[in-house]
């Protein structure tokens, strides 16, 4: 999430309603997660992605792709290097797993996200990582975390380029997040790396650099067709250096953050909105950087310098898996450089109060907030696990500190896609239940004050174990709440996180599964973003990749009252498995809850089910409610691609509230209709002439009426009409194994879509507009069940349409001869 003075969450509805008919098609997928050790094998692997979505993990060593690659994908595809034999363990520097390419080209495109981790790529004649382009739409990443490019365009020979000019890397997607990627040595007369913007897109470059290039080091905002002026760059914590041109080049947009980078010329037209902060313009002073050793000299101005935002794991660890902040603040650049800090050690389970026992976390909390900084707290019990048992509050938090429960000896981090499979060894519980939480951040303190937890425990808190109503940048990550621990049963929470009052800027979780909190059990709710928790300066909380009612092995319930509680706006709520609450999964409520995100969750499912076949697997773990429930007014909250079944209420309902866009969701199998919106149950086609309807959730906008769809068994289209007030509407039409019970149907898969536009509306009275959408060929539709949604250009998106069956048309001499005044039906192959 960059910052910026844009909320990229609100301005994002621009980007998703205008290019309508390059909306993604191609549903959320269940992934599927190989381990190869050959080129073959995971060329293999990558061609898998042509079906599904597919991690390919990738053990250590040098792949020689003498072909080169060119591969065109349809799925989310993800390739992390560094894995042992077996891919049981792995190792994060990039330098580890080599793709070596002999001067040949490395092209690959997905019309979904792509995402590389730990890879180095060398010596290729140019790369090309594109997501979502050419054709995909939006809401697809480009992400490359922890990526080595070294000698691309080699010396002397030209670069091979697509797009007629010359650079080394050409990078494309929705969003493209660089974070812990080196760049040199590259030799593309132009730009070492260039950056396409599309859209309202937007790129981030965090913890990298760029050095020793022969042209421009990152170039940025240069669209192929027409000039876009809304993208966003926001480069933090970056070293560029000793580049033969300019370090940055932008062109088209001025929405360009820089904080805290070091970078020597730079030729941004039009001038960047915001004025670039805290950057420097001197050496950084590598150790040897003609042998490629970028390591920082302690006497480097980039030692301590950058600034903390935990929405990036380059913040946790540095490129080769050190620590990342050592010292009183991250370094700039890919490297942690060995520093002094003020650290206070956990020995002992005790918890005394006046005086606190030395050794004991009530005793480390008070070192940290006496001693000005960034403190860090680890632990070195004897036992694992341990479990401290409070008998009065803990110390409020009100200076910057690391709560690091790993680094106690016999923790370990979670492994799994699919599961929480962490050894934890220390917990924090209230054995009597009675108090309020574990750890608090007060409202009080100055928005630097900043909290980051990971690896403990916790249970028995009467309102919130972890507590932040103020500060700003905090990290809740890779924690237990509710359950056991070592058979110690350390009973439930009201809400296991609550974060509220004036803090911003806030991260629950992470992208990496090493990051993922286990949100179980709590009476009152899982997780609480509660009123004004988005501050002026800043954004709301990310809450991405955690088990949110589920329990460790991600097939069997440990419910939350509810799953997660949304009062407040510009949230991110991203990739996610919300299932097996008692009430809602989410619920989005109160008229504050305004511009949130809700975006690649799995919403009353399984992460997994074990079968042999021919048994068909169950994913069924719904919530007891809704999937997503707005009540309250909410407005402008955008629910995108997520996977939403088997929930006792609706998949979405929308009691009330304006312009909450539902897009590219798979809807299927709840207990009511899979889209709710106004009064519960199937809605009339109301009149949108009268003033009334504009008052209905949102602004009761009519479903679409399909009157036919038809074709051969591989090829057709699907017809109908939509009811309203003039305007251009978006049409997705989704494919279904049956009816609803309501007959109004749901929406598993998206088969396509496209536009109608009523221009014959009267006053106080509605227009109407006929589609004909075709359907994608070669599929086979036999026994296929369409529904339909409509969505205006303001973002208010309708339940679903009456169902319709697909029928396989008549094909015969009549329609090759002409003797009918009808056309052959779409995909008709005469006889």
């Amino acid at each position: 999430m960059t910052h910026s003075s844009t909320n990229p969450l609100r301005s994002a509805r621009a980007c998703l309603l205008l290019p309508l008919l390059g909306l993604a098609l191609s549903q959320p997928a269940r992934a599927e997660t190989v381990c190869v050790d050959s080129a073959s094998e995971f060329l293999a692997a990558l061609d898998e992605a042509e079906n599904q979505d597919q991690t390919i993990n990738v053990v250590t060593g040098t792949y020689g792709f003498s072909a080169g690659i060119d591969r065109l994908l349809e799925h989310d595809v993800r390739i992390v290097g560094g894995w042992n034999a077996g891919c049981t363990a792995r190792q994060l520097d990039p330098r580890l797993t080599v793709f070596a390419a002999d001067g040949q080209r490395l092209d690959l495109s997905s019309h979904r996200s792509i995402r590389v981790d730990s890879i180095a790529f060398i010596g290729a004649a140019r790369i090309v990582l594109s997501a979502g382009w050419p054709g995909g739409g939006n809401n697809s990443y480009l992400t490359l975390e922890r990526v080595w490019f070294q000698g691309i365009c080699p010396a002397g020979a030209p670069c091979d380029d697509l797009f007629d000019s010359e650079r080394a890397v050409s990078l494309a997607g929705e969003r493209v997040l660089l974070s812990l990627v080196v760049v040199t040595d590259t030799h593309a007369p132009e730009c070492a790396v260039r950056i396409f913007t599309r859209g309202s897109s937007d790129a981030s470059v965090v913890h990298s650099l760029f050095t020793e290039n022969e042209g421009h080091a990152l170039c940025v905002g240069f669209d192929i067709g027409e000039p876009n002026e809304d993208h966003e760059l926001f480069v933090q914590n970056s070293l560029f250096w000793n580049n033969a041109q300019d370090d940055l080049v932008t062109r088209e947009s001025a929405r360009i953050t820089l904080r805290n980078n070091i970078y020597q010329t730079a030729d941004m037209s039009p001038a960047p909105d915001a004025t670039p902060t805290q950057n420097l313009s001197v050496d950084p002073l590598f150790e040897d950087a003609a042998d490629f050793d970028f390591r920082l000299q302690l006497t480097s101005p980039a030692i301590n310098t950058g600034r903390l935002m935990p929405t990036f794991i380059s913040e946790e660890l540095d490129l080769v898996g050190n620590a990342r902040v050592i010292g009183t603040a991250p370094d700039r650049g890919p490297f942690e450089s060995p520093s002094t800090e003020s650290t206070f050690q956990v020995t002992n389970t005790l918890d005394t109060v006046g005086p606190a026992a030395t050794g004991s976390l009530r005793w480390a909390i008070e070192q940290a907030n006496a001693t000005p900084g960034l403190d860090r707290i680890r632990f070195a019990l004897p036992d694992c696990p341990a479990i401290i048992s409070l008998g009065a509050l803990l110390p409020d938090i009100t200076d910057r500190v690391i709560i690091d429960g790993y680094s106690q000896n016999g923790s370990v981090r979670n492994a799994s896609e699919r599961a929480f499979n962490p050894t934890l060894c220390v917990a924090v519980r209230d054995p009597a239940l009675t108090l309020a939480h574990a750890l608090r951040v007060p409202d009080s303190v100055n928005d630097d004050t900043l909290l980051w937890v990971s690896g403990l425990a916790f249970g028995g808190f009467d309102v919130a174990a972890v507590r932040i109503a103020g500060g700003s940048n905090h990290w809740v990550f890779g924690n237990q709440f509710g359950g056991s621990l070592g058979g110690t049963a350390l009973g439930n929470n009201a809400v296991n996180v609550r974060i509220g009052g004036t803090s911003f800027d806030n991260l629950i979780g992470g992208s990496d599964v090493a990051q993922r909190n286990l949100i179980a059990s709590a009476y009152s709710g899982g997780i609480e973003l509660l009123d004004n928790s988005s501050g002026a300066e800043g954004y709301g909380t990310i809450v991405r990749n955690n088990f949110i009612g589920l329990d460790a092995g991600g097939a069997d319930p440990a419910p939350n009252a509810l799953g997660l509680r949304v009062r407040t706006s510009g949230n991110a709520i991203v990739d996610n498995h919300i299932a097996g609450n008692q009430g809602d999964g989410i619920l989005i409520e109160g008229p504050l809850a305004v511009g949130n995100d809700i975006r690649d969750n799995a919403i009353g499912l399984k992460t997994f089910d074990f079968c042999l076949p021919p048994c068909t697997p169950d994913y069924a773990l719904g919530n007891a409610g809704a999937g997503i429930r707005l009540v309250g007014g909410g407005t402008d909250n955008a629910m995108l691609d997520n996977r939403i079944a088997h929930n006792g209420g609706a998949g979405v309902r929308l009691e009330d509230g304006q312009r909450n866009l539902l897009l590219g969701n798979a809807i299927s199998a709840n207990g009511a209709l899979g889209i709710d919106l106004h009064s519960a149950g199937v809605n009339p086609v109301y009149n949108q002439g009268l003033a009334l309807t504009a008052t209905y959730a949102n602004r009761g906008i009519n479903a679409p009426s399909l009157s036919a769809a038809a074709g051969s068994g591989t090829g057709g289209s699907v017809s109908g009409s939509i009811a309203g007030r003039n305007g251009t509407y978006v049409l997705q039409v989704f494919r279904n194994a049956s009816c609803d019970a309501s007959g109004r149907g749901e929406g598993a898969t998206l088969s396509t879509a496209g536009l109608a536009a009523i221009s014959n509306a009267g006053i106080g009275s509605n227009g109407s507009a006929s589609f004909d959408l075709p359907l994608p060929s070669g599929a086979s539709f036999e026994g296929a069940v369409f529904t339909a949604t409509a969505t205006d250009l303001d973002g208010n998106t309708s339940e679903f349409s009456t169902c319709r069956s697909y029928e396989i048309a008549l094909c015969n001499e009549l329609f090759r001869d002409g003797f009918e005044d009808n056309p052959a039906p779409p995909g008709c192959t005469p006889p």
